[in-house]
């Protein structure tokens, strides 16, 4: 386990990076400065399009890669408060299970956060959940 607390400055997330060898894909983690997405997005509202573009094939790789490291297991719950801004400018996903990144877990837990990007269906039934962000698959 990586322990994100030694770092004395900035936010430091455990997120998960993966090494492709061949048709095999192995999960790693590591330990990093970043922004979550959401808050990064609520800074900079004047993306540029090429960025944008390179963002969501960056998101699709990263899933891809998880569920071939897992078996074709579906990421938990891919919204902006799981996806780190690296200062380089590279997405990566939050280690969903790293004791460090609680905090984050716990957010997107609370209603008022799962209410925007998870909804009922039109009969209001929460049995089957629609997703309304873009890049929830």
């Amino acid at each position: 386990m990586t322990d994100c607390s030694r770092i004395k400055y900035g936010k430091m997330y455990e997120v998960l990076r993966f090494v492709e060898k061949g048709t095999e894909c192995q999960p790693s983690i590591d330990c990093l400065q970043g922004e979550l997405l959401i808050y990064y997005l609520r800074d900079n509202t004047q993306l540029d399009k090429a960025v944008l573009f390179e963002w969501f094939r960056q998101i699709a790789g990263e899933i891809r890669k998880y569920q071939q490291s897992r078996r074709g297991q579906n990421y938990r719950c891919l919204t902006p408060y799981s996806i780190v801004v690296t200062e380089e400018g590279e997405l990566l996903l939050l280690n969903p299970d790293a004791q460090e990144n609680e905090f984050v877990m716990k957010k997107m837990q609370q209603k008022a956060v799962r209410s925007h990007f998870i909804r009922p269906t039109a009969s209001g039934s929460r049995k089957k959940l629609f997703r309304r962000f873009v890049w929830i698959w």
